[in-house]
């Protein structure tokens, strides 16, 4: 329920940050919108964190029964964090750039159950730094055909695996 009402919220929230930044005829500063994006939704598990609690409801989505609706729950954030910063890939790299997100998601939402620094600081650094490591990663369209074709099968077959796709 927590994660469900969670990404609505931050949807909600994104369709702000556009309008807004529509309203200012501003260009949406990708990298800087996906980051803050990301950084808005960790921040609503907060209180389960502060409470001791996340630890165990991050064990509870990693049980087998429970993998498809968890990933499915975070495809699902990260298809609304890229489309609302406008994404409009329709080959691999729509693929990738939502595998990539969903790895710094999840990576940082782990290193923040175990950060005792003030306001998240390190959680947040963390964060930043996750971000530098893909800047490198090139577009999939751009890698050479038999890499794409071993990333391409490594995609679907995480989508059945989770039963995203049959």
């Amino acid at each position: 329920h927590h994660i469900k009402t969670s990404n609505k919220k931050l949807d909600a929230w994104m369709i702000e940050e556009v309008d807004r930044y529509k309203k200012a005829e501003e260009k949406l500063p990708i990298t800087k919108f996906i980051k803050a994006a990301t950084k808005q939704r960790l921040l609503m598990n907060e209180e389960f964190i502060r409470g001791g609690v996340w630890g165990e409801a991050l064990a509870l989505m990693a049980k087998p029964q429970n993998i498809p609706e968890s990933v499915g729950c975070l495809q699902q954030v990260c298809d609304d964090i890229w489309h609302r910063a406008g994404d409009t890939s329709a080959d691999l790299n729509w693929y990738s750039k939502r595998m990539l997100l969903a790895g710094i998601i999840s990576s940082t939402e782990v290193f923040m159950i175990q950060d005792l620094s003030q306001n998240f600081e390190e959680t947040w650094k963390f964060l930043d730094r996750r971000f530098e490591d893909i800047s490198g990663v090139p577009q999939l369209g751009k890698l050479p055909q038999d890499v794409s074709g071993i990333l391409s099968g490594l995609v679907t077959t995480a989508r059945n695996i989770a039963g995203i796709q049959k």
